[in-house]
């Protein structure tokens, strides 16, 4: 893939599909590798990426979190990034999160009245262009992971939108178990993605298959219907390092 920079979103209809696990073991795999990641953790009423890279609560201190730069409008705050080598056995200066820390009932209020403008007025990009790339030229990051909200939800989509406005080399790794519900809700979510008409490569990451490899072929031939715009991708660790 070279040298530029890649965007790459981990999303999922459904929750409970490892996504956030898959999302921190695939950084901390890129970052013992030499490579240099940001993760974003944008799933903001759900937060997982502090507790996985065992990033204190201490730390909302010293590190600006999604929501402070979300809320900071047209004074965007300095950029300080949590190092995870901090905390975790990992090389300085490879691994960076912009986390989200649980709030209280009171901060989640307030951040969804004022996130109804934010969402709506395009400030993703201002944010882009004046925190977020930045930032990646700061750090020399060579990959970016966004945890996005599970759902077909507004922030979820804005979790694709800022994808594609961080790189131009981007992917969308779309989680799913192998259940009637989840199969049929990552379906219409692949259908939602044609017609609203994303630009993201998408591969659909199966998670506990309970199954044999006969069983899993016949299950998944309806996900077949537009192989030139979605293939299964299972090791996709092994994928993202070519």
């Amino acid at each position: 893939m070279g040298g530029e920079m890649k965007a790459i979103s981990f999303y999922s209809v459904k929750g409970g599909t490892g996504r956030s696990l898959a999302l921190a073991n695939v950084a901390t795999y890129m970052a013992n590798k030499g490579k240099r990641v940001l993760c974003i953790d944008l799933d903001i009423q759900a937060p997982g990426l502090y507790a996985l890279f065992e990033i204190p609560m201490e730390a909302r201190e010293k590190a600006r979190t999604i929501v402070d730069i979300l809320l900071s409008k047209d004074q965007l705050p300095d950029m300080r990034v949590v190092d995870v080598s901090e905390y975790l056995n990992v090389p300085q200066n490879c691994l960076f999160v912009i986390p989200t820390f649980p709030m209280s009932r009171d901060e989640l209020l307030k951040f969804q009245r004022q996130s109804k403008d934010i969402w709506a007025s395009g400030y993703f990009a201002t944010i882009t262009d004046r925190f977020l790339k930045p930032l990646c030229a700061l750090k020399n990051i060579e990959y970016i992971f966004i945890d996005s909200r599970s759902g077909i939800v507004e922030e979820a989509m804005v979790a694709l939108t800022l994808t594609g406005f961080l790189a131009q080399k981007t992917l969308c790794l779309l989680f799913t178990r192998l259940d009637t519900q989840s199969r049929k809700a990552t379906y219409h979510a692949l259908t939602l993605f044609d017609q609203y008409q994303y630009d993201i490569p998408t591969k659909v990451v199966i998670s506990n298959i309970p199954m044999g490899e006969k069983e899993f072929k016949l299950t998944m031939g309806e996900f077949r219907f537009n192989s030139k715009a979605y293939d299964i991708l299972i090791e996709f660790d092994k994928r993202l390092k070519n």
